[in-house]
């Protein structure tokens, strides 16, 4: 059995024109797949971008509140209490009252 130029030719086209089509195909199914993983990966970073936002947005909202609360904490211990003399005399008569009631239950009296 001799093979001849003319096959080897043939044989070497034929190689030559399946690892074109392969290198053609290849490419398109590569650049097909980099492409897909380009828009999952520009969909993660708008996902990753909106939650960051949120968060900073979030963030700057609990340090307001915080600041805020701070404010108000602050004036309420700076600011003087004033009570009236009609408070005064309440509290006068609760207190009392109150010790009224820890005698009498000292004593085994029950009020009704």
């Amino acid at each position: 059995m001799t093979i001849t130029l003319e096959t080897y030719l043939l044989v070497s086209l034929a190689f030559a024109v399946f690892a074109a089509v392969v290198a053609v195909g290849s490419s398109l199914v590569l650049g097909a797949s980099f492409e897909r993983l380009k828009i999952s990966f520009e969909v993660i970073q708008k996902q990753t971008g909106f939650f960051s936002d949120a968060l900073f947005r979030m963030e700057h909202r609990v340090e307001t509140l915080e600041e805020q609360t701070d404010d108000v904490a602050q004036e309420e211990q700076s600011a003087p209490v004033y009570i009236t003399a009609e408070e005064h005399n309440e509290d006068q008569t609760l207190q009392s009252k109150s010790n009224l009631w820890n005698t009498a239950e000292l004593e085994g009296v029950r009020f009704h």
